[in-house]
C-alpha cells in the first residue's frame, strides 16, 4: 500500500520535473515532499515574486515564489515552487500552459 503511494508521488514528481525542464526551467529532483523548486531565470524571470503574481492570468498556472520563505529574498530571486500533489492530467496540462507562455515570450 505505502509503496503504491510512494510510486504514485514519484511518477508525478518526475512528470513535473521533466516537464519543467522541457519548458526551460532549471530543476533539481527533490528526494521527498510534494513540491519542486524551479529556477525560472533561464526563461528571463528575474523577480519570481512579481512573476508569480501574473502567472495565473498569463499562463493559467500557479507557482509560489521561494522568496516568500527566505529572510533574504535576494537569495531566491528567480526560484519558484510548484506542487506535484495533483493528478498527472493536471500536471501535464500545467506544463502545456507553461510551454505556451514560454513560446509567446519567444
Amino acid at each position: 500500500m505505502f509503496t503504491d503511494l510512494r510510486d504514485l508521488h514519484q511518477r508525478r514528481r518526475d512528470l513535473l520535473v521533466s516537464g519543467l525542464r522541457s519548458v526551460g526551467f532549471t530543476v533539481e529532483v527533490p528526494p521527498t515532499g510534494y513540491f519542486v523548486i524551479a529556477d525560472a531565470a533561464p526563461l528571463g524571470v528575474e523577480d519570481a515574486l512579481a512573476w508569480c503574481r501574473t502567472l495565473p492570468e498569463e499562463a493559467g498556472v500557479a507557482g509560489v515564489p521561494v522568496q516568500a520563505f527566505c529572510s533574504d529574498p535576494d537569495q531566491a530571486r528567480s526560484l519558484v515552487r510548484f506542487g506535484f500533489c495533483k493528478t498527472e492530467d493536471v500536471i501535464a496540462k500545467g506544463i502545456e500552459r507553461l510551454q505556451r507562455w514560454a513560446d509567446r515570450r519567444g
